[in-house]
């Protein structure tokens, strides 16, 4: 919780001050100076649980849902670039799209459903052995040859469009009721049906 009161007319001491300090933390600083006063909630992501993505440098990614359980926020590692994003209504952070600045994120938070998209396959892999909470996740247009969700006990739907997987282990998927693989080779599918095909429960789609 912070607590902002009128404590001088100074403005552009103000501006100068905090400027420094946002460069200072590669933070965007937009140079103006906050007008309102009063006691509001800082909101803030968990940190114990994050999402490792393998990209390309200066693309556009698509976040189309996230939805955290704790937190009301995700943080995105990017580099020496920190950027947080807070839930817009209810559990749900609204679509946005995030342009990155090195060939490697992080997000952090405690997600429950987690949809990204990227044109152009560029997601080469994804690493969510750290969410052993989220479950949902939907990559579409991935491209993927790597994806780590080994630790997702909690997962129920799955899906991964336009993929180059050759192996995906399901064996901890104890909850997983749907899945759906499209893009992969045909050895590679095989590979993954028998994967798949232990759990009898699951609804698959090719």
């Amino acid at each position: 919780t912070i607590k902002l009161v009128s404590t001088s007319d100074d403005s552009t001491r103000f501006r100068n001050t905090n400027a420094s300090i946002a460069t200072a933390k590669n933070w965007n600083w937009s140079g103006k100076a906050v007008t309102t006063v009063g006691t509001f909630n800082c909101e803030y992501p968990v940190m114990d649980y994050y999402i490792g993505i393998k990209t390309k440098k200066d693309v556009v990614l698509p976040f189309y849902q996230i939805n955290v359980n704790a937190g009301r926020a995700v943080l995105i590692k990017d580099g020496n670039f920190d950027t947080t994003i807070i839930v817009s209504s209810g559990d749900r952070i609204a679509a946005f799209n995030y342009k990155t600045k090195t060939d490697s994120i992080t997000v952090f938070g405690d997600i429950r459903r987690f949809y990204i998209s990227s044109t152009n396959a560029n997601i080469t892999g994804l690493d969510a052995n750290h969410m052993p909470y989220m479950n949902h996740l939907d990559l579409n247009n991935a491209n993927v040859t790597y994806l780590n969700i080994y630790n997702c006990s909690n997962l129920e739907w799955l899906r991964v469009n336009d993929h180059r997987l050759k192996t995906i282990d399901l064996r901890k998927m104890g909850k997983l009721k749907t899945v759906y693989l499209s893009g992969s080779s045909s050895a590679a599918t095989r590979t993954l049906t028998s994967a798949l095909i232990s759990n009898s429960s699951l609804n698959c789609f090719w």
